[in-house]
């Protein structure tokens, strides 16, 4: 019976011991993961402002050469 106690309390603390491993593991992961959603936001934040800038670029090539069609 004492045997067998032992073993249980040997089978438990090693399930906890994993238990604790694997929530570790998990914090660790989900630090990563928010790390990698506020880069993602600042991405499209660039992006948006970079197609803005574009976009207004366009706009300005496209006055210039229509005021280069007027000239000509």
């Amino acid at each position: 019976m004492f045997v067998q106690e032992g073993m249980l309390n040997k089978l438990q603390k090693h399930v906890e011991q994993e238990e604790e491993r694997w929530r570790q593991q998990l914090q660790i992961k989900d630090n990563e993961l928010e790390t990698v959603r506020e880069e993602n936001d600042q991405l499209h934040q660039s992006l948006e402002q970079l197609t803005e800038d574009n976009d207004q670029l366009q706009e300005s090539l496209k006055q210039l050469q229509r005021t280069e069609e007027v000239r000509v």
